[in-house]
């Protein structure tokens, strides 16, 4: 393992545990086949539009999203993406449900050091459009995307 992918590994590593409790919880604890694994999920299209959902299809929106600024959220200090962040387009890893997206990438805000940050995206049409993260946190992301990337609002 390099020493790059550590933040996004400690990242998902967190939210996969949060996000495996949810699903064991709704499902009871039985092996259902209504549940399906977040790698399925992320293979799936979003519920909100044809927007395709794979950590490829959200290099692009989670590279703009961070150089903007404004969107995302670092999961050092709980703090906002600050424009002119670079994002290591490997690192992208992510999680969709009901037309929302969670990508978590290793970001290198300007002047600082890696660090991994979180991203939400709602789907309109085939786009995935960057939301705030503290806004959507308090308001309407599912709860799967929730328990896996609102824990660092502060």
């Amino acid at each position: 393992m390099t020493r790059t992918t550590q933040p996004v590994r400690s990242l998902f590593l967190i939210a996969a545990i949060a996000v495996t409790g949810l699903v064991v919880a709704a499902c009871g604890g039985s092996g259902g086949s209504s549940s399906s694994s977040a790698a399925e999920s992320s293979a799936m299209p979003g519920g909100g539009g044809s927007a395709e959902c794979s950590d490829t299809a959200l290099q692009a929106p989670t590279t703009d999203a961070a150089s903007t600024g404004g969107f995302g959220m670092l999961a050092n200090d709980g703090q906002p993406v600050p424009a002119g962040t670079t994002v290591d387009a490997a690192s992208v890893r992510s999680l969709c449900d009901s037309g929302w997206a969670l990508a978590a990438a290793n970001v290198t805000p300007p002047g600082g050091q890696m660090t991994a940050a979180v991203f939400l995206f709602e789907a309109e049409g085939e786009f995935w459009v960057p939301k705030s993260v503290a806004d959507t946190c308090a308001s309407g992301v599912p709860a799967a995307l929730k328990a896996a990337g609102c824990q660092f609002v502060k």
